[in-house]
């Protein structure tokens, strides 16, 4: 089984379809339906469920459960799961090659009889060169910090409003850097994507103006996921604090 634990640490969440669940837990009771939603959240923080973590997770292990998961190297995954979160590395993949290839693209090829002597001309044309591609790469770097917010918080914003290039350029002249700017989004994400009142802020005004460095030192401190490798539990499988 294929995971990619540092690229599921950047989501906060995975997609979740109402009526898809709602169909496949139809015939479950309420504790079962309890605890399949509970080993879908461990799968996603922990990629996979151990089996000898199982007891200490649910008191609810039936079939009805346990049908939901194939076991692979002593871990149940669940085929729906597995697959979100592949087709969300497939996208940041992709976002990085696109990168990639926008930077190749603005690079200069040396002719193959350059003497390694440059004339005033070549310094100019270089220079202009260099001019190009740093500003194509900083249209990149906006252009993939917007898709970034828009796949992450479920918005269409448009990579080429002034206004949120301004404040991306902004943010840039002050030092900050791309996962700066990730880190961001996804610790608001976390904090107002399902607020009714707070997910409206999810915006490029709010989270890259001024307040973008307090947003992202408030968000320096360990997920969920991060603080279950420090918990330990006793033979009941009750917390223990430690």
């Amino acid at each position: 089984m294929e995971t990619n634990k540092d690229k599921s640490k950047k989501l906060p969440y995975f997609k979740f379809y109402p009526s898809d669940f709602i169909i496949g837990t139809i015939h479950m009771s309420e504790e079962e339906i309890g605890a399949y939603a509970k080993l879908l959240c461990y799968q996603w923080l922990k990629d996979g469920v151990k089996v000898e973590d199982l007891d200490r997770l649910v008191n609810n292990k039936s079939e009805n459960v346990l049908d939901k998961f194939k076991e692979v190297d002593g871990k149940l995954f669940n085929d729906r799961l597995v697959k979100e979160r592949n087709l969300y590395n497939q996208k940041c993949e992709q976002n990085r090659l696109n990168v990639l290839t926008r930077y190749e693209r603005s690079t200069s090829v040396v002719p193959s009889n350059y003497n390694g002597i440059p004339s005033q001309k070549s310094e100019v044309r270089s220079q202009n060169t260099e001019a190009r591609s740093q500003k194509l790469d900083l249209k990149a770097l906006i252009v993939e910090i917007i898709n970034y917010l828009n796949d992450v918080c479920k918005k269409e914003f448009k990579t080429t409003t002034q206004k949120t290039i301004s404040l991306i350029n902004a943010r840039i002249k002050e030092g900050f850097t791309l996962k700066n700017f990730k880190d961001v989004i996804d610790g608001k994400a976390k904090d107002w994507l399902l607020d009714e009142n707070m997910n409206q802020y999810l915006r490029p005004e709010t989270l890259l103006g001024t307040k973008f460095e307090g947003y992202l030192n408030e968000n320096k401190k360990p997920g969920f996921g991060d603080c279950l490798d420090d918990m330990e539990f006793n033979k009941e499988g009750e917390f223990i604090d430690v």
